[in-house]
This record gives structure tokens, sequence and C-alpha cells, in this order.
């Protein structure tokens, strides 16, 4: 659980014990910089609510606004005058309470960063801003088991490229946006395929350009992983995502850039702890695609096929294996190799 769970499991349990007294519980946090928040639930409908003070209340102030909760000015009373004005997020009966968590203490590792504590008001307006654009795509605070799956082999593969070429690596990965490929390394491409399930393995493409090298400048290249899962052992995806970030620590702009995408992705660093599924890597193939490689290609498609899937047996790829893996694109007599 993370910080902000177990403070309100603490005082849920608080509340329900002791029916007498304030209409509120609530417990006060100092942090390192200076800043001061508090949380609190209301003991009446057990409501979670997160109070940040602020030195000056703002004028014309306007917070991003959604149905799942109340965001505004206020002055907490337990604590009196003495706090003076605190910023409030209050969850409302449409709203989950491990949501409210995850953006409570998203909330607070943003705060707990902060140098400067004029940025508080800012700081809050931003991080609830990223989580209204989030819900209005109507996206899940959690990755499905098949997207899980992909991010994981997306990023194993991505750590290993910039452990060949540098954080600039970040730059080549664009199955984020949901482009047809999902890393582009000067004018060669790579497919990431990954899976969960027993030998025999299969990869399952999800369109008839996956494999078609007919847009691919130079060569095509598929990267199959497969996994065995674990709930007790195992790397999760959230260590996946802290190893690669540990990697890209000393250059801060290809770290945000990292953290773009993966967000871009689906993946909330504020849901990292709800990722607790582990996988052991069993298979680490790199293909080569090319002629007489099983695949279907739009050329060769019959006129009114489209959106096509299907699932190539690995069994059939061996032959087209290349033994040094992705290091292939060093190599000189690589067409636009890279280096």
């Amino acid at each position: 659980m993370s910080y902000t769970s177990d403070i309100y499991a603490e005082i849920l349990k608080a509340a329900r014990e002791n029916g007498q007294g304030k209409s509120r519980l609530a417990r006060r946090l100092k942090m390192d910089n200076g800043a001061v928040i508090i949380f609190a639930v209301d003991k009446i409908t057990l409501a979670l609510e997160l109070y940040v003070h602020i030195e000056k209340s703002p004028d014309n102030i306007s917070f991003p606004r959604w149905k799942g909760a109340e965001i505004g000015i206020a002055t907490l009373p337990e604590y009196g005058d003495s706090l003076g004005d605190c910023i409030f997020l209050k969850q409302s009966e449409q709203s989950e309470g491990y949501i409210f968590e995850i953006i409570v203490e998203d909330l607070r590792v943003s705060i707990e960063k902060l140098r400067n504590l004029k940025s508080i008001t800012g700081c809050f307006s931003n991080v609830l801003t990223k989580w209204r654009n989030f819900f209005l795509l109507e996206k899940d605070i959690l990755l499905s088991k098949e997207r899980e799956l992909g991010l994981l082999g997306e990023l194993t593969l991505l750590k290993q490229l910039i452990e060949i070429y540098g954080a600039v690596a970040v730059s080549f990965w664009s199955g984020c946006n949901d482009e047809t490929h999902d890393f582009y390394i000067q004018g060669n491409a790579i497919e990431v395929k990954a899976t969960a399930q027993k030998a025999p393995y299969k990869a399952n493409i999800s369109s008839e350009y996956q494999l078609d090298t007919q847009d691919v400048l130079y060569n095509l290249y598929l990267q199959f992983y497969a996994f065995r899962k674990s709930e007790s052992d195992g790397i999760t995806l959230s260590e996946m995502v802290q190893e690669v970030e540990l990697l890209l620590v000393s250059d801060n702009a290809y770290l945000q850039q990292f953290h773009e995408k993966v967000e871009r992705y689906g993946y909330l660093s504020a849901c990292a702890e709800l990722y607790s599924t582990g996988y052991f890597d069993r298979e680490d193939n790199f293909y080569k695609v090319g002629t007489g490689f099983p695949r279907i290609e739009r050329s060769k498609l019959e006129a009114g096929l489209s959106n096509v899937t299907y699932s190539i047996s690995m069994d059939m790829c061996q032959r087209f294996l290349v033994t040094e893996g992705v290091k292939v694109l060093l190599k000189g007599d690589e067409p636009n190799a890279v280096g």
C-alpha cells in the first residue's frame, strides 16, 4: 500500500470506532520542504478529504473539475485560523475510494518534490488537470493484462536499447503513439510481441500492416518475448519502469520524455503498487522479417479485406532468427546500421 492508502486506512478505522466528537478526523503531515497537508475523513459519510496549506489564497484561481471530486479553497476548522487557507479536494459519492487515494498520493509526491512552496497552487492544478484529461479519455486506471504485457515487452527492449545506444533510444520508441511499429531506428523498424502463454508460442498480429515491409525504409524486425507469470516473484511492470528510469537518471530531458510516453501508453506512476504480477523471461528472440516469413501482407489481400488479425507460430520462424539480436543494427554490413 502507498503512504496515502495507509494513512486513510488508519483514519477510516478510527472514524468507524469513534462516533463521538468532531465531525471530521484528520492527520497532519509536514514535509521536509515545509509543505503542510492534511488527510481527513468525514465521520458521517466516511468520504475522504485532502487539505493543502497555502500561504495566500490566489486571486481568480480556477481548478480543473470532474464529477468525482469537489475542489476549492477553505479553512479546515479542526486546525483553526493558525493553519490559514487550504486548497481542498473531497471525494464525491460518484468516485471510488481507491481512485481518490491514487490521486492524493500523486499530489503528495508532487508537492514533496517542490523547492518553492509558492508553486503549490500551480502544482495542485497541474496534477488535477492531468487526471481530468485522463478521465475525459475514459481510460481505465490500470492497463488490461494484455496491455500490461505489451508494455512490459516494449520496455524490456527499450532498456536493452538504452544500454546499447544511450538515452537517445527513448526517441526510438513509438509504440506509445499507436504507430504501425513499436520502434524506429534510422529507417529500420522493430515490432515487439509478448506472450505469457505456454509453448508452442504464437505471436498475435493486430493488422495487415504490422509485418508488411512496404512502408519500412530499410529492414523490419520482430522482437518476441515469452514470459512466465507469477504472483509471488519475477519483475513487475512497475519495477521495469523503475529500471528504465535509473538508466535515464542523468538525462532529465529523456527521462521526462520517457515519463510522458509511458503515461500516453496508459501507465500511471501513481498506480505503480497495483501492478503486482511478476514476470520471468522464458524466450527472447529477434527475427528479420523478409521473403518467406509467415505473414499477411497488405498488397496480397483480396479487394475489400482490411483490419486483419492473425497469429503466427514462432516455431515456423526459426530460420529468420538473428542470433546477434538487436545489436545487428550496429553491424556495418546491415543497411543503415546505427553507428
